[in-house]
């Protein structure tokens, strides 16, 4: 995609297919996404948020979000997208840095001298057992490529581009496997 192009065209095949014309028209902006985020997450809340996180949630939420465009232009959906993070960043400002019990600055490093006896107790271990066995549980009712791609993610450790080039599904198409199976989970669990 060109960047001088008329945008239109681009807009409309993406709100008539959520597939792969969304994934691309939004892939077109992660370079400058991933600048604004970069310029935007402060080293202090880099410990908590990195950049490159903050880009897949804005991405996933524009995912989601899509049908809410109502612009026509290269630069308004640049805007809403920017407008996406900006939220996005907002709320990790209000978990990590506004609210009280987890704000950054109250962290303490913490001396050897000051550590209790981390190894876990019997019922701990038994607990965690059980919680790790139901999890394994809910993963397996999941489709396949959600359970591939949770487990490429949170096994493996892969990032969303490498999981969808080697599953060959766009990048929007493993986002939504992702957070479905995420939301299955979550709702499972409780």
């Amino acid at each position: 995609m060109q960047p001088n192009q008329e945008f239109l065209p681009f807009i409309e095949r993406a709100r008539e297919s959520s597939g792969s014309p969304l994934g691309d028209l939004l892939e077109y902006f992660r370079p400058h996404l991933k600048s604004f985020a970069d310029r935007s997450v402060g080293a202090k809340l880099r410990r908590r948020m990195s950049p490159s996180d903050l880009v897949q949630e804005t991405m996933l939420s524009a995912t989601g979000q899509f049908h809410s465009f109502r612009g026509q232009t290269e630069l308004e959906l640049q805007a809403w997208l920017i407008e996406l993070m900006r939220s996005r960043l907002t709320d990790g400002l209000r978990r990590h840095v506004f609210a009280e019990r987890r704000r950054i600055d109250r962290e303490v490093p913490c001396s050897g001298s000051k550590i209790a006896d981390a190894s876990p107790t019997p019922v701990q271990l038994a607990t965690a057992r059980d919680d790790a066995q139901d999890l394994l549980n809910i993963i397996e009712q999941l489709s396949p490529e959600s359970q591939q791609i949770v487990r490429m993610r949170y096994l493996e450790n892969h990032n969303f581009e490498l999981i969808a080039q080697t599953m060959g599904m766009s990048l929007t198409t493993v986002w939504r496997h992702w957070a479905t199976a995420l939301e299955r989970i979550k709702i499972r669990l409780q």
